[in-house]
């Protein structure tokens, strides 16, 4: 009931390494996260219970049917795939894993044949190939069961994408444009362009460290005290680069949308910001063996990566939105991604608009 009760954080470890690859996917970010995915699950946390009706194990995978009783009196029959990881059961997501790549591979043809339309005698049997394929996922996607419905919604999304830009496709007086993501995301980066000086100038001194070492200036006891220092120092300052990032959305009002999440975030990471200074100062008295420090260092390392992901979904969420937001402004039908999407574009009838993305961003902080 972790879901129902809020705790998000918490509701991970009931996920298989698939489902939270999936949930934690940049589609996924779309809907909201795993926030947004367990509040449409859960309806907001109006859960009251959950009655198991049957369960069925068969080696390391299981099935359990259940019914969910909401708090108006409402019921909901629902089917749980499970699969056991590390000696655990875990919720897995089979289905939707399966039906996500085929919708990768269809909107990558997709993007092909925008990008490079075939010869004209050929163009009918493409077409009647891709409206097959987008048939056959959404006669897959009818067939899933409610509880992956909040999954769903975000794959019946995404096709409806592909059908749009399929009937576009003969279209003459569609107005397409492209953004790179990730050029966008590099107004983040340069909003703390301060602190990421801070860390280009901490990996120079480790550089400076090695080429020390190789040319035998400094000792191996000299260099290994000296590097551990360096490398911890490094990750502190990566470490306040999110911190610092994270500050400035909560402080702009272009973010108030996903303020309390950012600051809940924020809140979540304190407990790394704190360990990550006690590392520092106990590295720094050379109070530390090199495997406490390791075990130390990989635990703190770790969790700055979870927090870097969730920040880096929340900006993606953000570009999304001011990519709609100028779109809709410049009068575009359709926007695409440039990496992985477009393979060969005409520049007279396909625009760039990074840069206008870019622009409306760099307001915001």
């Amino acid at each position: 009931m972790a879901a129902n009760e809020g705790k998000y954080s918490e509701v991970e470890k009931y996920f298989s390494s698939d489902a939270l690859t999936l949930m934690r996917s940049e589609w996924a970010a779309l809907a909201g996260g795993i926030k947004g995915i367990m509040d449409e699950g859960t309806r907001n946390g109006s859960i009251k219970t959950v009655e198991i009706i049957k369960e069925e194990i068969r080696g390391e995978g299981a099935t359990v049917s259940g019914v969910l009783h909401y708090k108006d009196g409402e019921t909901e029959e629902i089917d749980e795939e499970l699969i056991r990881e590390e000696g655990i059961w875990k919720i897995t997501i089979p289905a939707l894993n399966t039906l996500g790549t085929d919708l990768d591979n269809l909107e990558q043809d997709v993007g092909f044949f925008e990008a490079s339309p075939p010869p004209p005698t050929e163009t009918d049997n493409v077409l009647t190939d891709l409206n097959d394929r987008v048939n056959t996922i959404q006669m897959r996607l009818d067939d899933l069961e409610d509880n992956f419905v909040f999954f769903g919604e975000s794959l019946v999304n995404r096709l409806d994408s592909v059908e749009s830009k399929i009937s576009y496709t003969s279209s003459p007086s569609v107005k397409i444009a492209h953004i790179s993501a990730e050029d966008a995301f590099s107004v983040f980066t340069d909003a703390v362009s301060d602190l990421r000086q801070i860390a280009v100038d901490k990996q120079g001194e480790i550089t400076k460290l090695q080429q020390q070492y190789m040319a035998r200036t400094i000792s191996k006891s000299e260099y290994d005290s000296q590097y551990m220092q360096l490398q911890v120092e490094l990750l502190q300052a990566q470490l306040n680069i999110d911190i610092g990032t994270i500050d400035k959305m909560i402080a702009s009002t272009g973010f108030s949308d996903m303020r309390s999440d950012l600051q809940r975030l924020k809140d979540e990471a304190q407990p790394v910001v704190d360990e990550m200074k006690n590392l520092v100062s106990t590295v720094r008295v050379g109070l530390i063996d090199t495997t406490e420090f390791q075990n130390r260092y990989t635990q703190v390392k770790n969790a700055f990566s979870q927090l870097d992901q969730l920040l880096t979904q929340a900006a993606t969420a953000k570009i999304v939105q001011v990519a709609d937001k100028v779109a809709m402004d410049e009068g575009y039908d359709l926007v695409l991604r440039s990496k992985n999407v477009i393979v060969y574009r005409n520049t007279g009838k396909i625009t760039d608009i990074t840069d206008l993305v870019k622009r409306e961003l760099s307001t915001y902080l």
